[in-house]
């Protein structure tokens, strides 16, 4: 299966998870003596059961050429997980649903490109493909 990747919007993207931009923000405060603003709850982070411990990693991706081969999906039943580019590069989004048996139903799946200053949110236990820089290397 050949897969073009669509622009990330929220929308499209809202059956896997969140995408995170000021935009997403449900609040935002003038702080620090008015000289910045604060934007609150930009993303959900969740556990199962919510117990669970958030972990918070840095991952540094080299980039990759098309086409690409996606030849196996993962995904993290007991949280969500978070990607935010901490330097300007585009990268590919992969995912799929789960199907009946459980397993990625590859055949069903989705590509997004993501700008640089766009970052996502995986809904636990959703399928997908590892980071995909694409301009160059890229630090999440």
């Amino acid at each position: 299966m050949n897969l073009l990747p669509s622009c990330l919007t929220a929308e499209s993207f809202l059956p896997y998870g969140e995408v995170v931009s000021t935009a997403s923000a449900r609040a935002v405060f003038a702080v620090n003596d008015g000289r910045a603003r604060r934007f609150d709850h930009l993303a959900t982070q969740k556990s199962h059961p919510p117990a669970l411990t958030q972990e918070l990693s840095l991952y540094r991706v080299s980039p990759s050429n098309l086409p690409l081969v996606v030849s196996y999906f993962e995904r993290h039943p007991l949280s969500s997980q978070l990607f935010y580019p901490l330097s300007p590069t585009r990268y590919l989004v992969v995912v799929c649903p789960a199907a009946a048996d459980g397993q990625p139903a590859a055949g069903r799946a989705h590509a997004w490109l993501a700008g640089s200053v766009r970052c996502i949110t995986y809904h636990a236990a959703v399928w997908h493909y590892p980071l995909v820089p694409r301009d160059h290397g890229g630090a999440f």
